[in-house]
């Protein structure tokens, strides 16, 4: 969501569509009008665009919170919205939900039917004179199947922009090349991943998914096909943490490098230029470090100094639940 010229004159960014050497084009959910050089920005209350951050749960003469709980609902779920006034009195309040409907309840309830972003409007007046606006967003959703995946990278197009796109790092200076291509066995598309003269070929194929609970999502799995002699290995890391290593090599081939991450007890990749399988206990890493909850990353480390025909193919990665 962004507002355009005022903060609660609101739009949500649907695309970007990006241009070498031209500014970006932001597409967006509803038409809109605005002044040359009004501000672009997240949406903000008061005068102007906030800085920043500012202190939760102090008290301020005009500021105040608004609230949504819960922020991710399911389609038919009530909502209850609520404002914590930072040590004002509240004498009059107006929630627009921004679909022609409004409340002057200090805590209103609401439910959508439907899946979609939603922006809440709350306009409120104080005991000291004061009075201010806020925005609170919430995001209707349908809830995850028990046995939905993580992640899941098919690497097909038809998918690239809802499953595997936006979570998926090839284009960090320290990776390797990659590119998108056909699979010689007719299974439809894959990574190429392989050495590139101007990168540190390092790694390859990050994934950072965000909430990862170890023992709620303990298993990857995936498809690769890696020539004779490449060394590779797949590396899972935690948030940085005093005493936490940097990482830890769960699977690889005999050639692997370990690159400081630490050994527990390893899935054998097998670098004969097939086609194969490997599926991924996560939880050996306690082995190792027993107190870790939650990952932050999973990546190939390769770690190629030359190029030498070092390359590999992989397909079908998932972080799957127990």
């Amino acid at each position: 969501w962004i507002a355009i010229g005022e903060g609660d004159n609101l739009a949500r960014i649907e695309r970007v569509e990006l241009r070498y050497d031209q500014p970006a084009i932001l597409h967006l959910d509803r038409d809109m009008t605005w002044t040359e050089g009004m501000p672009v920005s997240l949406p903000w209350a008061g005068e102007a665009p906030d800085l920043g951050a500012y202190e939760f749960g102090a008290e301020h003469p005009a500021r105040f919170i608004a609230r949504a709980e819960p922020t991710y609902p399911a389609p038919g779920e009530t909502v209850r919205f609520s404002i914590d006034p930072l040590g004002k009195t509240v004498t009059s309040v107006r929630w627009d939900f921004r679909d022609g409907t409004y409340s002057t309840d200090l805590e209103p309830e609401r439910a959508w039917d439907e899946t979609g972003d939603h922006a809440v409007v709350a306009r409120a007046e104080f005991d000291n004179g004061e009075r201010s606006v806020e925005t609170v967003f919430v995001g209707v959703e349908e809830p995850l199947p028990p046995d939905a995946p993580l992640v899941a990278g098919d690497f097909e197009e038809e998918t690239r922009e809802t499953e595997w796109g936006y979570q998926f790092k090839f284009y960090r200076g320290h990776q390797t090349g990659f590119a998108n291509v056909e699979r010689e066995d007719g299974e439809g598309r894959c990574k190429h991943i392989f050495y590139e003269e101007r990168k540190r070929n390092r790694t390859a194929g990050q994934v950072a998914p965000g909430v990862w609970e170890l023992d709620r999502y303990p298993t990857i799995s995936f498809e690769y096909r890696i020539p004779e002699g490449v060394p590779v290995a797949l590396v899972v890391m935690p948030f940085p943490a005093e005493d936490m290593p940097s990482g830890w090599i769960l699977a690889a081939t005999e050639e692997h490098r370990s690159g400081g991450f630490a050994e527990v007890p390893m899935v054998e990749l097998i670098d004969d230029g097939q086609w194969h399988e490997a599926e991924v206990d996560l939880r050996a890493i306690r082995e190792h470090t027993p107190e870790v909850t939650h990952l932050y990353r999973a990546q190939f480390y390769c770690d190629w100094t030359e190029d030498e025909g070092q390359e590999f193919w992989f397909d079908n990665f998932y972080i799957l639940p127990e």
